[in-house]
């Protein structure tokens, strides 16, 4: 494996498996006898896992080394769907039916399921542990932005193929930026459920919608 294929993959890899199983860097640097910062610079890419650690991760998260090292997308697939709580079916050689809780099904070509995937549980770590770290239900928001995120990437995703380039993912990003702003607006939110918070967001979506036809036809 090149470097720049171990850099693009394994991080990822890494940041998704400690996330699955609950840990922190510093945790995980303990089992592995070193410190933080050291471990740290394997999930960022900049130093490669040794042999020996490479093992000790794969006995920490029962998986074998071709898994940690991103030979078997396969089964990576599985496990970010199992986690995020997105179901998927081939569909002859070359589409899949992706399914959210909630949302219509929608199709896309295999090769753009994966990528979309993978690009998306590489970033989505990150955004939650600064914009959602407060909730206790921390995993049920991780499925909830990211299948917001999956089918509004696989929207755009098809879009561009019908349209020639032409896509909607900036005018779904901006829906979520806004649902955003509304969720960190939410006075008392650490005492509601997820499906209160929903429904607040929704509420709040659709009298911005309805102010703003108002405005239009004055």
């Amino acid at each position: 494996m090149r470097f720049d294929e171990y850099a693009t993959k394994v991080p990822g890899i890494l940041k998704e498996y400690r996330r699955r199983y609950g840990y922190s860097q510093e945790e995980v640097a303990g089992l592995l006898h070193m410190n933080k910062d050291a471990y740290a610079k394997y999930e960022q890419g900049k130093n490669v896992l040794t042999l020996d650690r490479l093992l000790s991760l794969c006995e920490i998260y029962n998986v074998t080394p071709n898994i940690l090292l991103g030979y078997e997308d396969l089964n990576r697939v599985n496990s970010i769907c199992e986690y995020y709580g997105v179901r998927y079916q081939t569909i002859g050689n070359n589409e899949v039916r992706v399914s959210c809780p909630g949302r219509p099904d929608m199709t896309i070509p295999k090769p753009g399921f994966q990528e979309i995937l993978f690009d998306i549980q590489e970033d989505i770590g990150s955004e939650l542990e600064q914009e959602f770290k407060e909730y206790k239900t921390l995993k049920e928001m991780e499925q909830y932005w990211f299948q917001l995120k999956l089918m509004s990437s696989i929207l755009d995703y098809n879009t561009r193929i019908e349209h020639k380039g032409l896509g909607v993912f900036e005018i779904v990003m901006r829906k979520l930026e806004e649902m955003a702003e509304i969720e960190k607006s939410i006075e008392g939110k650490e005492n509601m459920t997820l499906e209160e918070i929903r429904e607040r967001i929704k509420a709040e979506m659709k009298s911005r919608s309805t102010s703003g036809k108002k405005e239009k036809g004055r």
